[in-house]
Order: C-alpha cells, then sequence, then structure tokens
C-alpha cells in the first residue's frame, strides 16, 4: 500500500494521463506489453485513482467557496 499527496493540479492532471492511456486498447498494450494481468491491475489502480481525485476535486471546489 502506497500514500501519496498531490496538489490538485497534479492530482487532476495524473487523472487525465492515466484516463487517457487506460481509455484506448492499443495504448494499455503498448504500455503494458500485452499483459493483461498488468492491464487489470492498472485498472483498479484507476478506479482508486479515480475515487482520490473525486476527494480531492471535491475538497479543492469547497475550498474556493
Amino acid at each position: 500500500k502506497v500514500t501519496v499527496t498531490f496538489p490538485y493540479k497534479q492530482a487532476q492532471a495524473l487523472h487525465q494521463a492515466a484516463g487517457d492511456i487506460l481509455s484506448f486498447d492499443d495504448a494499455s498494450d503498448s504500455v503494458f506489453n500485452f499483459d493483461k494481468s498488468r492491464i487489470e491491475a492498472a485498472h483498479r489502480a484507476s478506479e482508486k485513482l479515480l475515487d482520490a481525485f473525486l476527494s480531492v476535486e471535491r475538497n479543492h471546489r469547497e475550498g474556493e467557496r
């Protein structure tokens, strides 16, 4: 288990980059060398990243009020 703290803009950029890679099969295959177990792990990690990003985004928006 790894805990990392990101400022809002870094979390937003990381979320976007992961989404860009994982949304295209060709990109996922290229990055993970056609290893389905690594691709599946990346999708699970991306889901956790999305949850964390949404939390950061919520906190960011609340701070703007």
